[in-house]
């Protein structure tokens, strides 16, 4: 893939998630008011964090996270442009993609949305699953930079591409979804949750090892910071994109942040030596 094409990934990548902060920005103020019933009417809480399942759970959280997953798409992505938009590095166009995923949680939305509007439900559901895709394919985003890392040819980026979004959108299309349930965090109850759970476990370790591999094979230490922070940014998301309450919010945000100015920092002076 050229430096030109890699570019207008980047570029529509930054483009779509400006459309989907306005439209969260826009909608706000409608949607607020509808955000207290719904988390009163949830059937339960959600199960990838027991560490915090004795906070009581803020009704209001859920917006904060959808509004500040669809800014930190849009700051991230453009920092990452702006630090390589004259640099090949294979390992940063898939961090980007992986970043671009928190775009899809602009889709819990459509909750409250469907009360206000009265949408068909079937439109619910569809944006569980295109949040369902977008944290697989950031996922299998995030440890493909590793791969890359490692010393994948940076020649077969779009065919990579290509074969992880038909897994993962495969994957979102396969996970059954009671659009008549959903969790405090507004997430519509879905099944293979736990499997996803190990999934991404998996993923993470893989992702780690993939980098720490790369501080041997290429001798560059600056991989070794690399892992650690693609580490913070997989948890950070994790405990981030599950949050329901207001403490579990402060360390995950900080981990997101930390770990994504790690990985670009050190893939920066891999590649720039500044």
């Amino acid at each position: 893939m050229t430096l030109t094409a890699r570019n207008r990934y980047l570029l529509a990548g930054i483009a779509v998630s400006l459309i989907a902060l306005a439209a969260v920005l826009l909608l706000a103020y409608r949607c607020l008011p509808y955000f207290p019933g719904l988390a009163a009417a949830a059937s339960g809480r959600p199960e990838t964090l027991p560490l915090f399942a004795h906070l009581p759970a803020n009704p209001y959280v859920p917006f904060f996270v959808i509004t500040a997953s669809a800014i930190y798409a849009v700051i991230a992505q453009i920092l990452v442009y702006h630090s390589f938009e004259k640099t090949q590095s294979p390992e940063i166009l898939f961090f980007a993609l992986f970043i671009f995923s928190f775009t899809f949680v602009s889709g819990r939305l459509l909750l409250p949305l469907e009360e206000l509007y009265d949408l068909p439900r079937a439109f619910v559901a569809a944006a569980e699953r295109l949040e369902q895709f977008g944290r697989v394919f950031g996922m299998f985003a995030l440890f493909v930079s590793s791969v890359y890392a490692a010393g994948l040819k940076a020649q077969r980026q779009g065919s990579v591409l290509f074969a992880l979004t038909i897994a993962a959108l495969l994957i979102a299309l396969r996970v059954p979804i009671d659009s008549l349930s959903w969790d405090t965090n507004f997430r519509l109850a879905s099944g293979y949750r736990r499997m996803f759970t190990v999934l991404e476990t998996i993923m993470v370790t893989l992702t780690v090892l993939g980098f720490l591999v790369s501080t041997h094979t290429r001798g560059a230490k600056e991989f070794f910071g690399a892992g650690i922070g693609a580490l913070c940014t997989a948890l950070g998301r994790a405990f981030f994109l599950d949050a329901d309450a207001v403490l579990p919010l402060v360390p995950a945000a900080v981990s997101l942040g930390a770990g994504t100015w790690l990985v670009s920092r050190q893939l920066r002076r891999i590649y720039l030596w500044t």
